[in-house]
């Protein structure tokens, strides 16, 4: 019996920048709590959204120049439910009739919404009733940001040659990385190592 549990991670669209709502970096207002949920990303979720004063306030959101951005809200919600999501403490959005089917099992909704460059806040709630469950948020990067990104991941980093056993050191703003060098042949069936290498960023 398979009794392991936790996120699909193919549940993670690429070209966001995301935003765990349990974070303490967060702003929880009202009856707005921290709860355990293993099918959630980091295994927790914010309740208790919704009905006068009970939100939650994501404050420092970073994107780099004016413009609007997909925002993907990762929610758990056994029946239709609704967020008013406001934007700088001024510009307000909708989500409506979220429903993931239980209040375990996160699903993902999408709006637009314009941001500054810089630091933004994002706060969510409902004045009327209750809202879903938030595990997260994503926010999209810029084309240029996700060409970057690109570059910048491909794995593996070091392509020349054989390296293993990698051991990272920052050291300033510099980072480190030693790697044992494996030659390219098997001596008597072991692999053969004359060397280590050192790289630098």
């Amino acid at each position: 019996i398979d009794t392991s549990v936790g996120e699909n991670n193919t549940f993670n669209p690429e070209g966001y920048t995301y935003y765990e709502a349990e974070s303490d970096d967060n702003i929880l207002a009202g009856e707005a709590v921290r709860a355990s949920s293993a099918f959630c990303s980091g295994g927790q979720k914010v309740g208790y959204v919704g009905r006068a004063g009970n939100t939650i306030t994501f404050p420092n959101v970073k994107v780099k120049e004016d413009g609007t951005y997909s925002l993907l809200l990762f929610y758990c919600s056994g029946e239709n439910r609704h967020f008013t999501i406001t934007v700088n403490g001024d510009k307000e959005y909708t989500l409506n009739n979220l429903n993931s089917g239980d209040y375990v099992h996160p699903d993902v909704a999408t709006v637009l919404v314009d941001l500054k460059k810089g630091n933004n806040t994002i706060m969510f709630g409902n004045n009327t009733a209750y809202a879903p469950d938030i595990d997260r948020i994503g926010i999209s990067l810029t084309k240029e940001e996700i060409a970057v990104e690109k570059e910048f991941a491909k794995n593996p980093i070091i392509t020349s040659i054989y390296t293993a056993d990698p051991a990272p050191l920052v050291y300033g703003d510099t980072l480190y990385l030693y790697t044992s060098h494996d030659e390219d042949e098997l001596v008597n069936d072991f692999y053969t190592m004359l060397d280590w290498r050192c790289y630098s960023t």
